[in-house]
C-alpha cells in the first residue's frame, strides 16, 4: 500500500515563494538516485494517510478537497449515456438495468465543482468504493505551461519561455526544496513544446520549438550533470514520440546508467522509427539510426517499449499512428534485430497491426501502457480517432509471436470505447455531428482517465461506466492541457497552462469484483473478491444463473462454495423441491469435500445421507436397466469412488448396517476393506465360500493372530491346502496349540486319504520337524492322524524317531499311543510301545502274532536273564 499511496503535498507546502533559483546561482544541487526508490512507512507520504482526518477538519482554511463519492451517470435498460465534454462520449455496450441516474448535487470545494452519487458506495458488500481525489499540487508554475511528463516521484513541466521546471516529490526533499528551474532557451525565442522523462527520472529529452519558424531543436539533460545539452545530430528530425528503455534492465543491450541513456526509440512525423543514445560522460551522441518505416508515412504519435522474461531477454515495442497500432516483439536480440524481423523486401514495414478508421482530419493520438509493480505491461490504451481502444497485454503471446502474427496474439479482452455525439442524458445525436474527443487519456489498473476541455472523467475500464467526474470550472486555474501518469507513484497529474494537479486513486480494486459480477465474469469476480461476504455473493449469483439456465449440477457446485446465506438447509430444500437428485448429490459431495476436521459431526451426517442417496440410485438403476447394464455399473462405480474418498467421514457401524439392509454385500466387503475392518471382510468372504480371498486378507501383516484363530476352522474346511500353506508361511506368529480346534475336525474324518487328513498331518509334521514343537498335545494329535493311515510305516517311524527327544524320551503320551494302536490294530507299533514301557512279555506275545523274528528280537532286548 505504501508503494501506491504517494504523498501529495498540502496547500501549505505549496505556497508560492518568489525568487526562483537558477542553475549555478547557489541553489541546492539536484540529486536523484537512479531507479525507483523504496517507500518507507515512516516517510511523509505514509504519514499523510494518518493526517487525513486533521486535514478534513481544516478543509475550509486550507481549501483542500474532501473525499467525494463516485458518480455514474447511468441510465436504465440499454440506453446510451453521454460522458464527454458537453455530452461528447457514448458507450457502445449496453447498460445494465437497475442503475437509475441520480440527481447530482453540486458543491464548491477548493474551486472545483463535483457531482456525487452516495448510493453507489453504499451498495458495496463488505468493501469501500474507490475514491478519486483531485488536488492542487503546484498552484503557480513559473511561466505559461506547455507540456509535462512524470516518472519516479518527479514531474517535469515545460513552459512557453523555454524553461523546464522540475518538481521532486520524493522523500529526499522537504517542502519546497525539490523544485528546480532550468532555462533551455536563453533568448526566449524557443518554447518547450514537449518533454519526455524516462522511467527512472534520471534522463530527460526536451523539444524546443522556434516561436516564429516552428523549427525544432532537441535538448538532453540528466540529474548528474544538470546541464542541458543540444543534440545536434537530431537537428532536422520531426520527432512526435519517444520511448525509453529501462536503464536498470537485466538485458545488457538495453541497460544504461546515470549518464548513459541506453537505446532510445524516436517516432517521427514522417513515419520513421529511429534509435539514438546519449553518453553524457564522454559527451558522445550517436547519429540516429533508422530501424523501421511505417507504410504510408503516417506519423508515429505514440510508442512504448517493454521487456519480458526472467532475464528481460524479450522485447515488446508498441507504436501507434493516427489509424494503426503496430506490435513488434522478439527474444534474445537488439532493437535493430527486432525490427529487422519485420522489414519487407521493399524496405517498408511488414508488422502486425490493428487498424481503425481515421477521418475528419484526425492526426493525433496517444498510447499508454499500465505496468505492474514489477514493470511488466498488463494493459494497453490507445486514444484513436473513433474511440479508445484498450485490452490486456499477453506477454506469452509476444514471446511466441512471429513476424506474421496478428494483434490478437498480443492482446486479449480488447474493446473499443466508441466516441459519440449527444447530450449527457443519452439523446441521439445528429449523424453529421463531430465526435467530442478528449484532450488526453491516462490508464490505471482498472480505470481510464479522460480529460476534456471542461471536465475530468474517470471510467471503469471493465464496465465502461463513469465512476467519477470533476467539473473544471469556478476557481480552476488555467486551461487544461493534458495528463501525465507516474507509474512508480501510481498518480495521474493534470497540467494546465498555469497549475499542476494530481489525481490520486484510492481503493481502486475494491469495486472490481462487483463490476466483473455484473458482466457475468464470475471467475474474475472471485479473483478480485476479498472478503467472505463478497465471495459468497459471487458464488450465490453464479449458482442462481446456472439454475435459471437449467444447469443444476453447475449450480450445485457453486452452491457448495457458499458459506453463509443461503444456508445449507435452504439450498438442500431448493434442490429437493426442484426434483434434482443428481444435483443434490453433487452439492452434498462438494460440500463434504470442503468440511474441516472440526466439523466431524456434520461431515458424518452428510456422508451418511449421501450413502443412502447412492444406494437408492444403485437400486433404481438395477430395477430400470438390469444388473449388468451400463447404468447400473456406472452407479456402482460412482458409489465405490465415494467410499474411497470419503470413508474417513462415515460411521463404520451405521454404514455397515445400511449396506447390509440394502443387500449390497459386495460393497460392504469393499468398504470394510477400506476402513481396515478385516473381521467383517473375512466373515463375509467365508460366508460366500471365497476362502482364498479371505486367506489373502488374513495374510496382511496388519491382521492380528486372533482373527486367524477365529476364522481357521471354517477356512480349513473350505480350503485345507491353502489354509495350511498360509499357516506354514505365518510360522511362529501363529500358535499351533490355538489352531488345534481347526485340525480336530479332520480327526473325525474316517477316510485317512481325505484332503483334510493329509493337510492336518502335513502341518503337524511341520510343527514338530521345523518348528521343534515339543508340546504333548501336538504330538498326540499327530499320532492320532498317523494311526488312521493304512500302513504302520509312518506311525512306526514316528514312534522310533520323530516322536522322541534328543535324550530318547517320548514327547507323546505312551499309554494314549498304546491304546490307540491297539484300537487301530497296529500290532508292530504295540510291540514297540510295550518294549519301551518294559513290558517285554506282552511285547513278545504280540510279536508272535505277526512275526517270529520280531518276537525273537524283542525277547533278546531285556538284560535280565530271568525275564
Amino acid at each position: 500500500l505504501a508503494h501506491r499511496q504517494r504523498r501529495s503535498p498540502s496547500i501549505r507546502e505549496r505556497r508560492w515563494r518568489p525568487g526562483i533559483p537558477a542553475i549555478g546561482s547557489g541553489s541546492r544541487p539536484l540529486h536523484i538516485a537512479p531507479g525507483p526508490r523504496p517507500h518507507s512507512l515512516a516517510s511523509p507520504r505514509a504519514r499523510r494517510h494518518n493526517m487525513l482526518e486533521a486535514w478534513e477538519d481544516e478543509e475550509e482554511v486550507l481549501a483542500t478537497r474532501s473525499v467525494g463519492q463516485p458518480v455514474g451517470q447511468l441510465s436504465s435498460g440499454s440506453s446510451s449515456v453521454g460522458v464527454g465534454a458537453g455530452g461528447g462520449f457514448r458507450r457502445v455496450t449496453e447498460r445494465h438495468a437497475g442503475h437509475a441516474p441520480a440527481s447530482p448535487s453540486a458543491m464548491d470545494v477548493g474551486g472545483l465543482r463535483r457531482s456525487s452519487d452516495p448510493n453507489v458506495a453504499n451498495s458495496m458488500i463488505g468493501s469501500t468504493a474507490p475514491h478519486f481525489d483531485l488536488e492542487v499540487v503546484e498552484g503557480r508554475v513559473p511561466g505559461e505551461v506547455t507540456c509535462a511528463s512524470a516518472a519516479n516521484d518527479c514531474v517535469l513541466v515545460g513552459t512557453r519561455t523555454g524553461a523546464i521546471v522540475r518538481y521532486d516529490y520524493s522523500d529526499d526533499y522537504g517542502a519546497g526544496e525539490g523544485r528546480q528551474v532550468v532555462q533551455l532557451s536563453k533568448t526566449g525565442k524557443h518554447e518547450v513544446s514537449r518533454v519526455y522523462l524516462d522511467g527512472s527520472s534520471v534522463h530527460c529529452l526536451a523539444v524546443l520549438t522556434d516561436k516564429e519558424t516552428g523549427a525544432a531543436e532537441y535538448a538532453y539533460m540528466n540529474t548528474v550533470a544538470q546541464q542541458p545539452r543540444l543534440l545536434t545530430k537530431l537537428r532536422g528530425q520531426d520527432v512526435a514520440s519517444v520511448a525509453w528503455c529501462d536503464i536498470h534492465s537485466k538485458n545488457e543491450r538495453l541497460a544504461g546508467g546515470s549518464t548513459q541513456t541506453g537505446p532510445i526509440l524516436l517516432g517521427t512525423r514522417q513515419g520513421q522509427i529511429l534509435e539514438v543514445s546519449v553518453d553524457d560522460r564522454d559527451k558522445k551522441e550517436r547519429s540516429p539510426k533508422t530501424l523501421h518505416g511505417v507504410p504510408g508515412g503516417e506519423p508515429v504519435v505514440g510508442m512504448e517499449v517493454s521487456t519480458f522474461g526472467d532475464a528481460d531477454e524479450g522485447i515488446l515495442v508498441v507504436a501507434v499512428t493516427p489509424s494503426r497500432c503496430y506490435f513488434f516483439s522478439s527474444v534474445g536480440t537488439t532493437l535493430e534485430g527486432l525490427f529487422a524481423r519485420y522489414r519487407g523486401s521493399s524496405g517498408e514495414g511488414n508488422a502486425s497491426f490493428l487498424e481503425l478508421p481515421c477521418g475528419g482530419g484526425f492526426a493525433g493520438g496517444e498510447l499508454h501502457l499500465f505496468r505492474n509493480l514489477k514493470g511488466s505491461p498488463r494493459h494497453l490504451a490507445w486514444m484513436a480517432a473513433p474511440g479508445i481502444f484498450h485490452g490486456q497485454v499477453e506477454l506469452e503471446g509476444a514471446a511466441q509471436a512471429d513476424a506474421q502474427a496478428t494483434y490478437h496474439t498480443f492482446l486479449s479482452n480488447s474493446a473499443l470505447l466508441d466516441y459519440g455525439a449527444g447530450d449527457q442524458a443519452g439523446a441521439a445525436a445528429s449523424p453529421a455531428a463531430e465526435p467530442q474527443r478528449p484532450l488526453s487519456v491516462a490508464i490505471t489498473e482498472y480505470h481510464l482517465v479522460l480529460l476534456f476541455a471542461g471536465s475530468l472523467k474517470v471510467l471503469n475500464r471493465i464496465s465502461e461506466r463513469v465512476v467519477h467526474e470533476e467539473e473544471l470550472d469556478g476557481n480552476f486555474r488555467g486551461v487544461p492541457l493534458g495528463l501525465a501518469r507516474d507509474e512508480h507513484a501510481q498518480v495521474v497529474y493534470l497540467y494546465t497552462s498555469e497549475a499542476l494537479y494530481s489525481l490520486e486513486v484510492r481503493n481502486e480494486s475494491q469495486d472490481v469484483w462487483r463490476v466483473y459480477l455484473e458482466k457475468g465474469r464470475h471467475d474474475l469476480a472471485l479473483e478480485n473478491a476479498v472478503t467472505v461476504d463478497q465471495r459468497n455473493h459471487v458464488y450465490g449469483s453464479k449458482a442462481k444463473g446456472h439454475a435459471r439456465r437449467g444447469e443444476w449440477e453447475d449450480a450445485a457446485k457453486a452452491y457448495a462454495c457458499v458459506c453463509g446465506q443461503p444456508s445449507f438447509e435452504e439450498i438442500c430444500l431448493e434442490l429437493i423441491e426442484s426434483q434434482q437428485p443428481v444435483a443434490l448429490r453433487t452439492f452434498l459431495r462438494e460440500r463434504l469435500r470442503k468440511m474441516t476436521p472440526q466439523e466431524r459431526t456434520q461431515a458424518t451426517m452428510v456422508s451418511t445421507w449421501l450413502t443412502e442417496i447412492y444406494l437408492d440410485q444403485i437400486n433404481a438403476a438395477y430395477i430400470r436397466h438390469g444388473r449388468d447394464s451400463k447404468e447400473h455399473l456406472a452407479a456402482l462405480e460412482d458409489f465405490r469412488s465415494f467410499l474411497q474418498h470419503f470413508r474417513r467421514h462415515l460411521d463404520e457401524s451405521t454404514t455397515s448396517r445400511l449396506l447390509s439392509s440394502y443387500g449390497h454385500m459386495e460393497e460392504l466387503i469393499k468398504y470394510a476393506g477400506l476402513v481396515e475392518d478385516h473381521e467383517t471382510v473375512v466373515q463375509n468372504l467365508i460366508q460366500r465360500d471365497r476362502a482364498e480371498e479371505a486367506i489373502g486378507v488374513l495374510r496382511n501383516p496388519a491382521v492380528r493372530p486372533l482373527l486367524w484363530y477365529k476364522a481357521s476352522p471354517k477356512l480349513f474346511l473350505l480350503e485345507p491346502h491353502a489354509t495350511v500353506d498360509a499357516w506354514i508361511i505365518a510360522g511362529k506368529s501363529l500358535d499351533p496349540i490355538k489352531l488345534l480346534p481347526s485340525l480336530l475336525r479332520a480327526s473325525d474324518d474316517r477316510q485317512p486319504a481325505g484332503p483334510h487328513h493329509k493337510e492336518a498331518t502335513r502341518y503337524l509334521q511341520h510343527c514338530i520337524s521345523r518348528m521343534q514343537n515339543a508340546d504333548c498335545r501336538v504330538h498326540n494329535l499327530l499320532l492320532s492322524f498317523l494311526a488312521k493311515e493304512e500302513g504302520e510305516g509312518p506311525l512306526l517311524k514316528y514312534l522310533t524317531s520323530e516322536g522322541l527327544s534328543a535324550s530318547g524320551e517320548p514327547r507323546y503320551d505312551a499309554k494314549f499311543a498304546l491304546r490307540l494302536c491297539m484300537k487301530m490294530k497296529k500290532v508292530r507299533c504295540c510291540v514297540q510301545l510295550y518294549s519301551r514301557m518294559g513290558l517285554f512279555e506282552e511285547a513278545v506275545n504280540n510279536a508272535l502274532h505277526v512275526d517270529l523274528e520280531l518276537a525273537k528280537a524283542v525277547a533278546d532286548r531285556p538284560e535280565d536273564d530271568n525275564i
